[in-house]
């Protein structure tokens, strides 16, 4: 995987927040953690197992669980971790893991970071961004970024232009070397 988690988990962290309680999320999902919109994507059984230490807890009795207890540090990074090698996975049924793999590291990390966001359906609406990036044309792809809703949308415009230019670029910029 062409990705470096402690980079990711900075600007996720930065981007997303990272809470060890329930937040409602500006698109008013119930999450937690590091952007873990549990509303869209529940606790797995693997993930009721690590937070909870019980084989047999129902979703809601996890919830009611971490209602109480929170999530430690441990389990943010195991959701953080899970959430993002699932995004990996999304990005390589659409471009293929051998072409990530040959793309600049910043780039993929970039595209993870937008699929984390915004979820796999979402991410597909990027079409042209999408087709742009298979034709090799980064400097094309960075103007479908900006060029759409999730960059005029008043809770992700900054990190948006963030993504473009740094996929423009092919390096990340600003604060997260």
């Amino acid at each position: 995987m062409n990705i470096k988690y402690s980079r990711l988990k900075k600007v996720l962290v930065i981007d997303e927040g990272k809470r060890n309680f329930f937040y409602t999320c500006p698109a008013g999902k119930l999450s937690i953690g590091i952007g873990r919109n549990i509303e869209d994507k529940p606790f797995t059984s693997n993930d009721i197992y690590e937070i909870t230490g019980e084989l047999f807890f129902s979703s809601d009795n996890a919830i009611q669980y971490v209602d109480k207890n929170g999530l430690s540090e441990k389990n943010i990074d195991l959701l953080f971790r899970n959430d993002v090698s699932e995004s990996y996975e999304y990005l390589s049924s659409i471009f293929g893991s051998t072409y990530l793999n040959q793309m600049e590291q910043p780039r993929v990390e970039i595209l993870v970071c937008m699929m984390f966001n915004l979820g796999y359906g979402s991410f597909l609406g990027f079409k042209n961004m999408i087709v742009q990036i298979l034709k090799g044309n980064m400097v094309k792809a960075s103007h479908e970024i900006i060029d759409s809703e999730y960059c005029r949308n008043v809770s992700t415009h900054y990190r948006a232009k963030r993504y473009a230019d740094s996929f423009k670029k092919g390096y990340w910029v600003d604060y997260y070397d």
